[in-house]
């Protein structure tokens, strides 16, 4: 059995219990509570559909659903989980107890990451066109975002610390030693530049609309109009903490050396990269329910007529 004191970086936190609690509580996060609320907001969805114009209903849609398959895949199908300071991740979920090719477990978090982000970014973009419709700008924007996925070629590299995870159920990848991930530089300017790209998109949207909406003070619209531009706000926040902010540590500190840094900070990034990546569709979701009581209100009355009248017809 291998000497626990020997463990660097921190690594002893997750031989003990970290990992597994880490993985518990990502996996009851989707399971008890995202499928539910995904399940609620689709629900409203396709029980009003007149309230909602029919191409955001289709992104809603689309991105509810996107968010069910992200939040299954990465919390049971692939569970992955950083190794920092070693550049790369362990994962231990189905996929990863199969004997695949590192690269194509690395594909396979690579598309399940960015799969999230078109219907995301088509979302944002349909409702800044109901915000600014009328308005006569220039940005009234009418087409899709496209998003292309990259994979990163894993390649397997042994390490003390990273023997502990090595001899549990998975697959651990890593691209070299801590702090010397010289083969990651390309993919991090790419994912780099392809968040600051989508991000300003979504930024400048955002801002158009309220310059917009300041424009139109005097009229009717105005109420409507502002909670719209704000609840995208309060989805763009979202996605900045749980997806972009915890997706960029990740890859930006598996480029440097921190190997110098303390055995508690590193525990602290890992775990909190992991569990932020896995509450980003119930965020979003949530976000959703907040900010229309009305649909809320009404789904559950439409949800509860229903169950009335299927015991109704059950006892008779």
């Amino acid at each position: 059995m291998r000497n626990s004191t020997a463990l660097r970086y921190g690594f002893l936190f997750e031989e003990t219990y970290g990992l597994d609690a880490v993985h518990y509580f990502t996996t009851f996060i989707d399971i008890f509570c995202a499928i539910p609320v995904h399940a609620w907001v689709i629900s409203i969805i396709t029980l009003k559909p007149s309230v909602i114009r029919r191409d955001i209903r289709l992104c809603c849609l689309a991105d509810q659903v996107a968010m069910m398959l992200y939040g299954f895949v990465m919390c049971l199908l692939l569970k992955p989980y950083p190794t920092l300071p070693c550049p790369g991740f362990y994962c231990s979920g189905i996929i990863c107890q199969i004997d695949l090719d590192t690269r194509l477990i690395s594909a396979s978090i690579g598309a399940a990451y960015s799969s999230v982000v078109p219907f995301f970014c088509c979302l944002m973009i349909r409702l800044h066109n109901q915000v600014t419709v009328g308005s006569g700008t220039k940005w009234n924007i009418g087409s899709r975002e496209e998003n292309q996925t990259t994979g990163t070629k894993g390649t397997s590299f042994p390490a003390p610390e990273l023997a502990l995870l090595i001899l549990r159920t998975g697959t651990v990848v890593v691209i070299g030693p801590p702090g010397e991930a010289n083969n990651f530089v390309y993919e991090v300017e790419l994912l780099f530049a392809t968040c600051f790209l989508v991000v300003i998109l979504l930024i400048f949207l955002t801002l158009n609309s309220m310059r917009i909406i300041m424009k139109r003070a005097k009229s009717a619209q105005l109420s409507e109009k502002t909670q719209q531009a704000q609840d995208r706000l309060t989805k763009l926040i979202a996605v900045f903490i749980f997806f972009v902010v915890p997706m960029l540590t990740w890859v930006y500190l598996s480029c440097i050396d921190i190997t110098s840094w303390s055995d508690f900070v590193l525990v602290s990034v890992r775990a909190s990269v992991s569990i932020a990546l896995s509450l980003k569709p119930l965020a979003q979701s949530l976000i959703f329910l907040i900010k229309n009581p009305a649909l809320r209100k009404q789904a559950l009355h439409r949800w509860r007529n229903v169950l009335t009248k299927a015991s109704v017809s059950q006892a008779s």
